[in-house]
């Protein structure tokens, strides 16, 4: 039996690393997610090559001098309203009217363009504009230090978190732990989806060729289920695990030109003043370190794998049989209705668990087997008794075994079905069969 599940998985694994659709996206995804990373971080950093001339006409005379000009930005103070500004042979991108006083008629403030008013321009104007009518009204209240005063009633109060942890109280950011715990609870998710479906499309597919009529002559249907799921499934880890690999060589390969393990925390505080930032950032970016390095990585990694294989197996042993029991997409289109369901509920139950990860809903979702493998992928980052990452486990692979046993008699029987609606209370008698 044991050689059998062994040829039917191999048989499985070589046919999908040998396809071209696996080779281009195995290589080519993680690329794409190192470019979800770096992209925006060098697009931001990418500035227009061309400076904006933007015309200022101020009837009041008293705004002028808010719009400096910088390196977007070129204001040139302009009496009326010229036709010239309207062809298109200008070199004046856009102009600024003031009609009134703002601070009696706020409203009296617009942009005009031939095109689009970019979102940065209108920002920067609104912004020099608001400070100005701002300091104009502290003038006009006469009240000594009125601005300061202001200032410093807005401040608002920051409130760290601090959690007591067995060698002593550690500070953390828990926005980026629960990051951390969305992130897992997404991938989880895709891939148990993914994989599961792929065991669904195997199943359906060898039953619509005709296949499987040959291979049951030779292998029992629960060989050949074990060894399409045992296959599909080490497709998946091991395209998981060159994602991985590449990823981290990406990410670390792009870290280093960019210079950020050369620097110190000097250097970082210098280039952080060189650019204008506030050396709070730079306090925050060494915090945002600190908080990554002082997650169990190892506990995350052997977690995640061992609920990425629990939770496959539970659902790609439900979705086999399902595939199995149908003759056609749109039957199993129904019948995979509910298990949807039930993935989109653990989705949601871990989506809204990071929010209070010690809460009841989130302790027992984390438990049930069902939502285990997505719900405590949360949790894990915030940290969980050993105990209990132990018995979500051990409940998770009983409930594996369970199901792979009722899916073999669903599927012994299923494969060979053709010509008939196949309803659950249907399958339900084939489980009770011998």
């Amino acid at each position: 039996m044991e050689n059998k599940v062994w040829i039917v998985a191999q048989r499985e694994a070589a046919t999908r690393i040998k396809k071209k659709s696996f080779i281009i996206m195995t290589i080519l995804m993680p690329f794409l997610m190192a470019g979800l990373v770096f992209l925006p971080l060098l697009l931001s950093m990418i500035g227009s090559s061309e400076r904006m001339t933007v015309a200022v006409i101020d009837n009041t005379g008293y705004y002028t001098g808010a719009l400096e000009s910088n390196e977007d930005y070129l204001f040139v103070p302009t009496d009326v309203m010229k036709e010239s500004f309207r062809s298109d042979s200008t070199d004046v991108d856009a102009v600024v009217q003031i009609t009134g006083d703002l601070v009696d008629y706020p409203g009296a403030a617009a942009i005009f363009s031939q095109r689009e008013v970019p979102s940065d321009l209108r920002n920067y104007v609104e912004s020099a504009l608001t400070d100005a009518v701002r300091g104009e009204k502290f003038r006009r209240y006469d009240i000594p230090a009125l601005d300061s005063i202001i200032s410093d009633v807005q401040k608002t109060v920051e409130v760290k978190t601090i959690r007591w942890t067995d060698e002593g109280e550690q500070s953390s950011m828990s926005e980026v732990v629960m990051f951390v715990g969305m992130m897992l609870t997404f991938l989880i998710y895709m891939f148990v989806l993914s994989y599961g479906s792929m065991v669904m499309q195997g199943v359906m597919e060898e039953k619509t060729n005709r296949i499987v009529e040959l291979m049951v002559s030779s292998v029992k249907p629960v060989d050949l289920l074990l060894g399409k799921i045992i296959g599909i499934g080490a497709v998946g880890i091991f395209q998981m695990l060159i994602w991985g690999l590449l990823l981290a060589v990406l990410l670390g390969g792009g870290s280093l030109l960019a210079g950020i393990p050369a620097m110190t925390g000097s250097d970082m505080q210098s280039v952080a003043a060189s650019m204008g930032a506030d050396a709070g950032d730079v306090g925050e970016l060494f915090r945002l370190f600190s908080v990554l390095g002082s997650l169990p990585i190892a506990e995350i990694i052997v977690l995640f794998v061992l609920y990425f294989v629990g939770g496959y197996l539970l659902y790609a042993s439900i979705l086999a049989a399902l595939g199995a029991a149908v003759n056609d997409q749109q039957d199993s289109q129904q019948l995979m209705l509910p298990v949807m369901v039930i993935m989109m509920f653990a989705f949601y139950a871990g989506f809204y668990s990071t929010d209070n990860p010690e809460g009841p809903f989130a302790f027992w979702m984390s438990f049930f087997p069902f939502t285990s493998p997505i719900v405590m992928m949360v949790r894990i980052p915030f940290g969980v008794p050993v105990y209990q990452e132990l018995l979500s486990v051990a409940l998770l692979y009983a409930t594996d075994f369970v199901i792979l046993w009722i899916s073999a008699k669903i599927y012994r029987v299923g494969i060979l079905m053709y010509g008939k609606k196949i309803s659950f209370k249907e399958m339900c008698r084939w489980v009770k069969m011998s």
